[in-house]
């Protein structure tokens, strides 16, 4: 139980308390499923380039991974500060970290496709304003 003596001996980050200085399992597992999924987005490039060509459409990737790379330490990040902030490791805890796995896991290829995808569009567009303009 959280008596006043104890939350007073709490570290504070921002005006919050962290309760949860440790790891816990939890946690370890979400870090792992973390980096299960940024592996899956270096596996998702798997051919490597046999010629300057293809290191070059490879290099037009970069922004597509760095951009899904960037999507998936935001959660990460969201979800270590909410851990050290709430230090939470009962049911519904455990259910909610769970889902964020599964979701993650779930979308990491797609989401990486979504961005390609816009990336295309992206330039399509950009291509056909910079074409009407000359």
């Amino acid at each position: 139980m959280w008596t006043p003596e104890r939350l007073a001996g709490l570290l504070t980050d921002q005006g919050f308390r962290l309760r949860g200085a440790q790891v816990t399992r939890i946690e370890a597992l979400t870090d792992g499923a973390f980096a299960l999924a940024l592996t899956f987005l270096v596996i998702v490039q798997q051919e490597i380039p046999k010629n300057f060509d293809d290191l070059m459409l490879a290099f037009r990737q970069t922004p597509v991974f760095a951009a899904s790379f960037a999507i998936l330490i935001l959660f990460w990040a969201a979800h270590v500060r909410w851990s050290r902030r709430y230090g939470l490791e009962d049911g519904p805890a455990i259910v909610l970290s769970a889902l964020l796995v599964f979701t993650m896991l779930v979308f990491v290829i797609s989401l990486e496709d979504r961005l390609r995808r816009l990336l295309q569009l992206a330039e399509q567009r950009l291509g056909a304003e910079v074409a009407d303009q000359c």
